[in-house]
């Protein structure tokens, strides 16, 4: 773990590449790089009509799971260039053949969760006198290891198709 924390400091300076290259998930088969495994299980299915004709609708559970032995951490430095909104985002996946009907997806993405650190931050207390205090302060995201976070989902498909997944890294996180 200490191995890990090191290698964290080392590598927490350089920004990574915002390439983003599709790939494709099946249920069955999730998609996994640098020890984070990506995929989807599908919670439900059933059919739906829309403009008359009848279509499939799934309701699934995307997910990212943190299978390497270390923490996986997104820091601020590295989302720089990107909106507010992507920072946290682990991954996309995008549907190809969703319609979008009935205000469902045809995209979904898995976030990590606030990392916070205690820092000793410099202040002045209420009479002017500096002192120096505890305060949290979140440093960026993260994964843990073992963890997995999930988003949940409904695709509105052609009838007697599958959801067709395409997974796209947005963040790559370094090992903590």
């Amino acid at each position: 773990m200490k191995k890990c924390f090191l290698l964290l400091l080392i590598a927490a300076g350089p920004l990574f590449s915002f390439a983003q290259s599709a790939n494709t998930v099946a249920e069955d088969k999730p998609f996994v790089t640098e020890g984070v495994e990506y995929g989807y299980s599908i919670r439900n299915v059933s059919t739906r009509e829309v403009s008359n004709k009848d279509f499939s609708r799934y309701e699934v559970s995307l997910y990212a799971t943190n299978k390497s032995e270390c923490s996986r951490i997104i820091l601020f430095s590295q989302s720089l260039g990107r909106d507010e909104g992507d920072m946290n985002k682990l991954v996309q996946f995008d549907c190809l053949n969703a319609t979008g009907a009935r205000l469902t997806s045809k995209t979904g993405s898995v976030t990590a969760k606030p990392m916070y650190v205690t820092a000793r931050v410099s202040t002045r207390d209420n009479a002017g006198k500096n002192i120096t205090e505890s305060q949290k302060v979140q440093i960026g995201y993260y994964l843990g290891v073992g963890e997995t976070v999930t988003e949940n989902v409904i695709f509105i498909v052609p009838l007697n198709e599958k959801p067709d997944l395409r997974v796209r890294i947005v963040n790559r996180a370094t090992t903590l």
